[in-house]
């Protein structure tokens, strides 16, 4: 089963009247009869909220407990969830000690933050750690996580990242935001507003950063795919905890400098309409099943209908032959960071777009052309002018 080829109904709703019973401390009304559990299970494993429903389902009285099979599976998942929020937790104190004791400044950032905004801090599935360091020491923290028995496992135009085992993965950021973005110079900056602790070199953003980047990030996955229910929820938990904190006339004038006011506006009223418990929830809309169909981070079908979005008047052809060039050859900066023969000569670029092939064509052997069709859409075609009705429901029409 796939949430894409769900739609909104009543499983959904009730799936949303369980998290808003975490949210409040408090047992779930016992569901009507139709009520299909495996469903509301599939959600909650697409939306990375499984432990979110064990919880919930924990609370409620007996007798109105699902008795499905899923039910192993979905208390190993929560343990299981457990254990690698105490990892990550344990660990990420050790690198950022590590990191520090080398004169290299850190920010952890998203869901090890976040987290500690949910009821229980494990309830926040956490699948790596999240950290900006300064991009002229990305070396030396090479250095660091291999010499501690961690592989490279990915690298990027924004971030690196670096496995050990199962559970103990890091995405080591050399930016916040993408260059491209109405944010980017405002996050540029954010070495100048960071606070500190006791550590003169781990830092943590301000509570008026913390929610301008998560409402970014947001943004932009939203344009980028889309995104589910748990970024909405983060959202929530955030204001639900910090709203009287905040300095409002300063995220205002921030949000309107990076075109995110409308979208904050129509953010915080999905997040109520969604998780409040306050109103009769809305879940049949267009926006809704949006959200629903996109899983925790979206889905490349829609992200490809996305760019042709952005490439307004390009041809359905031009956008499909674009996409595989770019694919094809990698920009100069992402190649910079994957080979250290890049970095120091630029103009070994073409000898190196062999190797970065070779490599995938027969030593990662990670290439794949089941998605080549969806490269080929124009911004006239039916599916994006409905995907765009959608982003603009959402509050995005001024970044599309």
């Amino acid at each position: 089963m796939s949430v894409a080829n769900l739609k909104p109904d009543y499983n959904f709703k009730y799936f949303l009247i369980l998290l808003q019973a975490v949210i409040k401390g408090e047992a779930a009304p016992k569901p009507q009869e139709d009520v299909d559990w495996n469903v509301i299970y599939e959600i909650s494993l697409a939306h990375s909220l499984a432990s979110m429903l064990y919880y919930a389902i924990e609370q409620m009285a007996d007798e109105d407990k699902p008795r499905g099979d899923f039910m192993p599976y979905l208390r190993q998942m929560y343990q299981e969830q457990l254990v690698t929020d105490i990892n990550l937790t344990v660990e990420t104190e050790r690198i950022l000690s590590l990191l520090s004791s080398k004169g290299i400044r850190c920010l952890p950032f998203k869901g090890i933050n976040t987290k500690a905004d949910y009821p229980v801090p494990h309830l926040r599935s956490m699948t790596d750690v999240d950290i900006l360091c300064d991009m002229d020491k990305r070396l030396e923290i090479e250095k660091i996580f291999l010499s501690n028995g961690y592989v490279k496992e990915n690298v990027g135009e924004k971030d690196t990242s670096y496995r050990k085992e199962e559970i103990l993965h890091y995405e080591m950021h050399n930016m916040l935001v993408d260059e491209s973005s109405p944010a980017y110079d405002y996050f540029e900056k954010i070495w100048e507003r960071v606070e500190f602790d006791d550590d003169p070199l781990v830092c943590r953003m301000t509570l008026e950063d913390t929610y301008i980047f998560m409402l970014e990030h947001l943004a932009n996955h939203l344009q980028c795919g889309g995104a589910g229910l748990r970024m909405y929820l983060d959202v929530y938990l955030f204001m639900k905890n910090h709203k009287e904190s905040l300095n409002r006339a300063y995220v205002g004038k921030i949000l309107d400098e990076i075109k995110l006011s409308d979208f904050e506006k129509a953010t915080l009223k999905i997040c109520r309409n969604l998780f409040s418990g306050e109103e009769e929830i809305d879940f049949t809309s267009p926006a809704a099943e949006f959200l629903l169909n996109s899983s925790t981070f979206g889905r490349t079908r829609v992200a490809f209908v996305t760019d042709a979005l952005k490439n307004k008047g390009a041809s359905s052809a031009r956008n499909g032959i674009s996409k595989i060039l770019s694919k094809l050859f990698p920009p100069l900066k992402w190649m910079r960071l994957r080979f250290i023969a890049v970095d120091k000569v630029p103009v070994l670029y073409p000898v190196f777009v062999v190797v970065h092939w070779i490599d995938r064509l027969f030593i990662s052997k990670n290439v794949s052309t089941a998605n080549i069709d969806g490269y080929f859409v124009s911004d006239t075609s039916a599916q994006a002018v409905e995907l765009l009705g959608v982003l603009e429901s959402l509050g995005l029409k001024e970044r599309i």
